[in-house]
């Protein structure tokens, strides 16, 4: 466990955001875990799970590779499909615009996920993907 101390910053104006009551150098308290990769990659989680019994040095790691994975998800949405690029002005035209943002995401990935055997077929053979 680490403690720390609230400071004024991006934190601070979250949680006043958020409607709470930040003490400004109020401690707080973090867990820091250890979580080794497939590839041996050695990363160190900070969380504010700290209660080790509800959630034990295991679950970070299969907790990690799902978060990554909505992540990695977003920053396509943002970049690839330029999510933040809106082309109505009002409310239910924003809504339009992101609802077909995102089925053209889930049918894009379904055409990958199902040509993604006959890919790896085709390129067996090869020494370098």
């Amino acid at each position: 466990m680490v403690t720390s101390r609230l400071r004024t910053g991006r934190g601070y104006s979250k949680l006043k955001e958020l409607g709470l009551r930040p003490e400004r150098g109020a401690p707080f308290r973090v867990r820091l875990v250890r979580v080794e990769l497939e590839d041996g990659t050695v990363e160190v989680l900070m969380t504010s799970l700290t209660d080790r019994r509800r959630y034990p040095h295991g679950v970070f790691k299969w907790l990690y590779g799902k978060r990554w994975g909505v992540e990695t998800a977003i920053f396509t949405l943002k970049s690839f499909l330029q999510l933040a690029l809106i082309s109505a002005y009002t409310q239910p035209g924003v809504e339009q615009d992101l609802w077909a943002s995102f089925a053209f995401y889930n049918q894009q990935s379904v055409l990958l996920a199902a040509s993604e055997e006959e890919v790896q077929r085709a390129t067996a053979h090869r020494q370098f993907a």
